[in-house]
């Protein structure tokens, strides 16, 4: 098990189960290239004792200061949704989508945060499933919707950009 501990110091844990979904976790505490192998929490199936008592003992904590408790919240809850429905189709699972989807209580920072995080940690299945979800709703938008969907100015594009999109408007509009 591994406590993650935030920027808030606020902490949550993961089992090996759930930390198997991120890259980085994965590889730092059970990739034996990379972790101490008397450090294993694969010894304990091997001794006479039980591991549930040394649980407590077992468990590795990490502080991350990139990750906020609010994303760390929502990755634990992604990931134990996934193992508890056993989704093998997640990019195109209507629920995954529905929980990472910007609304009034999950805003466009919160979003960013999210991914940012996940990036972080490198959960392909979770950065899979929000990349989706941004594909979808500017697939069918125009350069207009985008700009207030996302907050863009025109200071967030290049000059090129800015008379792409005026060369788009006139085609449009003409």
């Amino acid at each position: 098990m591994i406590r993650i501990i935030t920027k808030e110091d606020q902490s949550i844990l993961f089992n090996k189960e759930e930390i198997k979904f991120s890259t980085f976790l994965n590889n730092m505490f059970f990739n034996k290239q990379f972790y101490n192998n008397e450090d294993s929490e694969d010894s304990c199936e091997d001794s006479d004792n039980s591991c549930e008592d040394s649980d407590n003992k077992n468990v590795k904590e990490l502080k991350i200061d990139k990750l906020s408790i609010q994303s760390l919240v929502k990755i634990k809850a992604i990931i134990q949704y996934v193992l508890e429905n056993n989704i093998k189709n997640y990019k195109n699972n209507n629920k995954l989508k529905k929980i990472i989807q910007i609304s009034k209580y999950f805003s466009l920072k919160d979003f960013f945060d999210l991914l940012d995080a996940v990036n972080y940690l490198h959960i392909e299945l979770i950065i899979n499933v929000m990349v989706n979800y941004i594909k979808q709703e500017i697939e069918d938008d125009t350069l207009m919707e985008i700009k207030k969907t996302f907050n863009l100015t025109d200071d967030d594009f290049t000059g090129d950009q800015l008379k792409r999109e005026e060369l788009f408007n006139k085609i449009i509009c003409d």
